[in-house]
């Protein structure tokens, strides 16, 4: 996501006031991220994403399972160990614990799944799960599953003030990159964020802001750096009503 520019860019901080304010973002951060936003390794250069889209950074050279044609079948079969914490249906813990797969786009699915892998997303639960997940096939197959579920409604967790507030942040700033409707962009690596539990994404939005989460697009830490978290808590609302798009992926 890349952020409008403003008519007269406002005046400049005074020295250090930046780092001032990073630093206390960082700080808010980790206290409410903890253990699930650990600092990860360094990225390795990424690579271009299909049809010339610009991809999220450190997309992994080794192990392409996104470039691969899963088999839904076989995937249900490696979904059953994703039961335990995401549910049947895919529609993970309302509290935010776990988010929703359903409906994901494949490509999104297994990049984020080798990222954890590789240490470029700090997720301690996810890494000891994924242990066994070594096969490209294997992780294209259950990519290809979680894609094809039907998405479970969207959770009714917002403000009517909430979502009109985020309504407004949502169409300057994020819908560039995950589209209107949310429906993100699966040739660039951009993930369907319709309809995730509210508490989910603010998390994630917090430990992005903050700089925790390693393989955060650079565009979208430069987008919300300067959120309060007010305008965080607005746009995760909004986000989290909207329904999934209709025609945005394989069913």
């Amino acid at each position: 996501m890349t952020r409008s520019r403003l008519p007269v860019p406002p005046p400049a901080p005074p020295p250090g006031a930046r780092r001032t304010r990073r630093l206390a973002r960082l700080a808010g951060a980790l206290a409410v991220a903890g253990w699930l936003c650990t600092a990860a390794a360094e990225s390795p250069p990424e690579v271009e994403a299909p049809d010339g889209a610009r991809p999220a950074p450190a997309q992994p050279r080794a192990l392409r399972a996104w470039e691969r044609a899963g088999d839904p079948a076989a995937g249900a079969v490696a979904y059953e160990a994703c039961v335990v914490c995401h549910g049947e249906d895919g529609g993970g813990r309302a509290d935010g614990t776990f988010p929703r797969l359903a409906g994901q786009h494949a490509g999104v699915v297994a990049k984020q799944i080798s990222d954890i892998q590789a240490g470029r997303r700090g997720n301690p639960i996810m890494s000891s799960h994924l242990t066994t997940l070594t096969d490209p096939q294997e992780m294209a197959d259950l990519a290809a599953f979680i894609e094809r579920m039907p998405a479970p409604p969207p959770p009714d967790s917002a403000t009517a003030e909430d979502v009109s507030a985020g309504r407004r942040l949502y169409a300057r700033d994020c819908a560039r990159c995950h589209g209107d409707r949310g429906q993100g962009n699966a040739a660039a690596f951009v993930p369907v964020i319709a309809g995730q539990h509210r508490a989910y994404l603010l998390r994630q939005l917090r430990a992005i802001a903050g700089s925790l989460r390693r393989n955060a697009h650079p565009g979208m830490v430069e987008t919300v750096f300067d959120y309060r978290d007010e305008e965080l808590r607005d746009v995760a609302s909004y986000v989290s009503s909207l329904p999934w798009p209709a025609g945005s992926g394989p069913r």
